[in-house]
């Protein structure tokens, strides 16, 4: 969220879209990750008071923020862009982050491994109208017990350092 941060102090824009297909990740021969925030069809200059409204709903589901998805009238700051970072971690922690950790539906893993993504929590975050999905994210997100139990649970265990993000909560 560096680069987010220093895009919005230092150029006034939100982004708006965060989401996993919005962030590359990049390991150069210095061999320090880098990630690199892309894709700014929908963002905005917050600096422009006459340009488009940011109130909207803008994003990919699973990662928009509550506001976003029950399409309020509150206008979208970096507040919104900073809960669709915290859903995008949910998501890679529960999904993996690459085609070594990451959990397939099509294929790719026995029956059982296939039933248990199928009943994964979090998928439902994908499905249905916006508001059904605010909806699901205020329940697994509300509490601490709730986060732990519904997401924090169901963390991919083939990433080994989201055991130090589960320790966090």
């Amino acid at each position: 969220m560096r680069c987010h941060s220093a895009i919005l102090s230092e150029c006034g824009i939100l982004h708006r879209d965060i989401s996993t297909r919005n962030i590359l990740v990049v390991r150069p021969k210095s061999g320090h990750v880098r990630g690199m925030l892309i894709d700014f069809d929908y963002a905005v200059d917050t600096e422009d008071s006459e340009g488009e409204a940011r109130t909207e709903m803008m994003g990919t589901p699973p990662f928009m923020s509550v506001l976003n998805l029950e399409n309020s009238s509150v206008k979208r700051t970096a507040l919104d862009d900073w809960e669709s970072l915290l859903y995008m971690v949910c998501w890679l922690g529960t999904y993996g982050i690459n085609e070594y950790t990451r959990r397939k539906e099509d294929g790719g893993g026995d029956d059982s491994e296939l039933k248990k993504l199928k009943e994964l929590i979090i998928r439902e975050w994908r499905y249905g109208s916006f508001g059904e999905i605010a909806l699901k994210k205020r329940s697994h997100l509300d509490t601490h017990q709730a986060f732990e139990t519904i997401i924090l649970a169901s963390f991919n265990p083939a990433l080994k350092h989201c055991r130090l993000l589960m320790g966090l909560a």
